[in-house]
């Protein structure tokens, strides 16, 4: 450590260090994996509510699991209470606005997509959208801040990859992908090289 030798009380500052390529080619595959896993759940009136990178298990195969759906709620069910309480489910980092108000019916499967999009952003920034010293202020800051985009980030991101992220997190649930599934097939379509249908 050379912190003995400085005698400064100047603050050093991080550097951010760039996330290598094939880091971001690995979590883009994986997404896009989830996002089919997640879109088969929705088919069966499943919602996740807490997706993020906690519980997503990479198996020695290289491929993901989507874990701990302990607050999964069903949307064929009323009576499961899809946060009709108006309790707050989920991790705040990856909450969308709308399940921070708690409000009967506004969760739905886009609000899986808003927190895959959040985790495929920290995956390929290297750092979360937002980042507050309090609850109160990173709930304010989801529901009123615009996050940079990978682009503004880093320049060698691509534009397709950085649209596809500010996609899947865009504040009003109806800008988003309507799908799990949607989202998945223009992580696919990125990836082989195709034109992207978020454009």
């Amino acid at each position: 450590s050379g912190e003995s030798g400085d005698s400064s009380n100047s603050p050093k500052r991080k550097i951010q260090t760039p996330v290598p390529i094939d880091v971001r080619k690995s979590a883009t595959r994986i997404i896009e994996q989830v996002a089919l896993a997640l879109h088969a759940a929705h088919g069966v009136g499943v919602i996740h509510r807490d997706v993020k990178p906690g519980n997503i298990m990479i198996t020695k195969d290289d491929q993901p699991i989507v874990l701990d759906f302990g607050l999964a709620g069903d949307l064929h069910d009323e009576s499961a209470g899809l946060t009709q309480t108006g309790d707050i489910f989920g991790t705040p980092a990856y909450m969308a606005p709308e399940q921070l108000n708690a409000a009967a019916g506004q969760v739905n499967p886009r609000t899986d997509v808003y927190a895959l999009g959040v985790t495929l952003y920290e995956a390929i920034a290297g750092k979360r959208p937002f980042v507050e010293p309090t609850r109160e202020a990173l709930y304010r800051a989801i529901a009123e801040d615009d996050a940079p985009t990978l682009r503004q980030i880093d320049g060698q991101v691509h534009g397709d990859l950085s649209l596809i992220v500010e996609t899947a997190m865009q504040k009003n649930p109806d800008k988003r992908y309507n799908t799990a599934g949607a989202m998945a097939e223009d992580l696919r379509r990125f990836r082989i090289r195709l034109p992207i249908l978020a454009r």
